[in-house]
């Protein structure tokens, strides 16, 4: 595997160094085993922040997914794959860990923290 650095939030510091095999070792730091649906989800994101250079929120994430991928253009499908750590005892801290699974998502494809982003 690729050796690579993330920031203290968890998100990679050098965004180039994004491979498949990175994805997979940050979603495992989550708790997140990737799956086809979350490959989508991921390749999504990626397209998006190619297109816009801006890591996608969640409602643009929603609607840029029913182009391609309408089973999955919902919040609630997005929560599922990307759900917060099942350790509520953790305090608040601003990682891709709290809020948003925009936020997971983005920490997963190798993206900037989405700004707007609880």
């Amino acid at each position: 595997m690729a050796s690579f650095t993330t920031d203290n939030d968890g998100y990679l510091v050098e965004l180039e160094l994004w491979s498949e095999s990175v994805a997979e070792a940050l979603a495992e730091s989550l708790g997140i085993k990737l799956t086809q649906e979350h490959w989508q989800v991921i390749n999504c994101a990626r397209y998006f922040y190619q297109t816009y250079q801006l890591s996608p929120v969640m409602r643009p994430m929603v609607n840029a997914l029913k182009a391609d991928h309408p089973q999955l253009a919902d919040s609630l499908t997005l929560m599922r794959l990307f759900p917060s750590p099942e350790d509520a005892s953790k305090p608040p801290t601003p990682s891709p860990t709290n809020g948003s699974p925009a936020k997971r998502i983005a920490c997963i494809a190798g993206l900037p923290r989405p700004t707007n982003c609880l």
